[in-house]
């Protein structure tokens, strides 16, 4: 089961990052610059419980995952299931207050099924390349934003 994690710290308290992360969630299209969007599927505001429908490209193709926000304690965890798609497992973003603002880390563990089965290594590094680009994207959204509202 491929392990992924990444993380990196960003200029914007925790409860910033976790607003920007877990409940503004049309903004994932604009921070992951397009390569991933976000939404809840039952249209309410994300929050315990809440079923997250992501959208991304991984590999040149388009795959859909559905995580549930199953431990929800702002703003330092939001965990879960992987409840559908190509990949089964669970995920955790976790922030925590670092010098000049929050460390925000990602983890998946993932069970690859299909197809997926037979590419796990190079999907695992497509996922890797993604979610560094994802990340870096978020950190300069967030201190843009956070830059502009002083």
């Amino acid at each position: 089961m491929p392990r992924v994690s990444e993380e990196i710290e960003i200029r914007a308290t925790p409860d910033k990052v976790w607003h920007v992360v877990q409940e503004d969630l049309a903004a994932t299209k604009e921070w992951s610059q397009g390569r991933m969007s976000a939404a809840t599927m039952d249209g309410k505001p994300a929050g315990p419980g809440s079923l997250i429908r992501f959208e991304l490209t991984v590999g040149g193709s388009q795959q859909a995952l559905v995580l549930q926000n199953q431990t929800w304690q702002p703003p330092e965890l939001c965990a879960g299931p992987i409840v559908e798609g190509p990949v089964k497992g669970s995920f955790a973003y976790s922030y925590a207050k670092s010098g000049a603002g929050t460390l925000l880390r990602f983890e998946m563990d993932a069970q690859l099924s299909g197809l997926l089965r037979f590419a796990g290594g190079v999907f695992k590094s497509q996922l890797e390349t993604n979610l560094r680009e994802a990340l870096s994207s978020l950190k300069s959204y967030i201190e843009r934003r956070t830059a502009a509202a002083r």
